[in-house]
């Protein structure tokens, strides 16, 4: 199993940038996931450096110039006044936890199981153990992937709630697993696939919104699907390994059982 690696920047700190060929040379030459997360050295409210402050040309070209020259990288002080926030870097950040996650997620139904993975993160940097469907093994129908994700990070944090942290989920949550995530507070719910495209690949759940009093219209909290590339793999594939090769049978079974 490859480490993973993981690197913190300032997507508008020159150094960062300064570092994108040597972390492409780690991913080549040795076995590691590399997860870039977004850190903001100068968050709201503090002011953002400005390029026409008299200091940072000089900082440019005693150090960041001459750096960037022995790397080979061509950069230039920028002229954008004031400099952005990274909030979107956020936003990437979730994206790639996603992808990681819907790879996970296929690797996890090519050894056996069922294409729902899940994770919690928080803006620190934080991020749980993948979370998988574990009714089978441990013979608790409330082991959904997303409550084990969720109950993972409340054992290895200490906490009474989820405040502060977003779940992440290849497949939408069931209303069980909407349910576990209102009751402990998480902020929001990202999903790859929704509910009505997992049921088309034979895991039709969405009677259980119903059922459990979730009204998806009227969410207590944000909840976005989150599409990357490839969100659809991990179902595809599990069509492909137990219901071969008519590409038009759909099997139905509730998500939670095997």
């Amino acid at each position: 199993m490859p480490a993973t690696v993981e690197i913190y920047v300032d997507y508008v700190c020159p150094y960062c940038f300064l570092i994108e060929d040597s972390v492409k040379a780690l991913q080549r030459d040795h076995d590691v996931d590399v997860a870039i997360r977004p850190y903001e050295l100068r968050p709201d409210p503090v002011p953002t450096l400005r390029p026409e402050d008299e200091h940072r040309p000089r900082v440019w070209d005693s150090s960041v110039y001459p750096m960037a020259r022995e790397l080979g990288v061509d950069i230039t002080l920028p002229t954008i006044a004031p400099q952005p926030r990274t909030e979107l870097a956020f936003i990437l950040c979730r994206s790639q936890r996603m992808s990681r996650a819907v790879a996970h997620s296929t690797r996890h139904v090519e050894s056996g199981g069922i294409p729902f993975v899940a994770l919690v993160v928080s803006d620190d940097g934080y991020t749980s153990d993948f979370g998988v469907n574990l009714v089978l093994e441990t013979c608790d129908s409330t082991a959904h992937a997303e409550i084990v994700a969720m109950r993972s990070t409340l054992h290895a944090r200490n906490l009474t709630d989820l405040q502060g942290m977003r779940l992440l989920a290849t497949g939408e949550p069931c209303g069980l697993c909407y349910r576990f995530a209102f009751e402990h507070h998480i902020d929001s719910v990202h999903f790859a696939v929704d509910a009505a495209t997992a049921a088309r690949y034979g895991f039709d759940y969405r009677t259980s919104y119903g059922r459990l009093g979730i009204d998806r219209a009227r969410m207590p909290i944000a909840v976005e699907c989150l599409p990357v590339d490839r969100a659809l793999e991990p179902f595809t594939r599990y069509l492909q390994l137990h219901f071969p090769p008519d590409p038009e049978f759909q099997p139905g079974r509730p998500k939670g059982q095997p």
